[in-house]
């Protein structure tokens, strides 16, 4: 899934926006639903749709595709940032001419609400 990211970046006047202001492009959580196994070394189609952003989160869904069916579902939030501080999205878009703000749906949101908290009781367990 970050491949296609990149890729769209890449091919878009972000990669130009982004580059020149010394930034990263990162993931920041995906979520990742199967239907159907998708086997190894088999042939199958990602569809990325863009399904919204805010001031910091850019959101994605991929459709993993195979034999006229989608077998998995990934859900993803990614951010633009430079040493370990977060940009604010919205002066990049507003550069590369994307100026429509598109609110994700609630379903999506709603997946990554609970994120920071999930890393913080990770981080109060005691592995040893």
């Amino acid at each position: 899934m970050d491949f296609l990211r990149w890729e769209l970046i890449a091919r878009s006047k972000l990669f130009k926006a982004i580059v020149k202001r010394g930034l990263a492009p990162t993931l920041g959580s995906q979520k990742i639903i199967y239907r159907r196994p998708l086997k190894i070394w088999s042939k199958f189609d990602v569809v990325l749709e863009s399904v919204g952003m805010d001031d910091k989160w850019v959101y994605h869904i991929h459709y993993f595709e195979q034999e006229d069916e989608v077998k998995a579902v990934g859900i993803t939030r990614a951010l633009i940032w430079k040493r370990d501080i977060p940009t604010a999205l919205t002066d990049i878009m507003k550069e590369v001419g994307a100026t429509e703000k598109k609110v994700p749906p609630s379903w999506v949101l709603s997946l990554f609400k609970e994120d920071k908290e999930i890393i913080q009781i990770a981080n109060q367990k005691n592995y040893s």
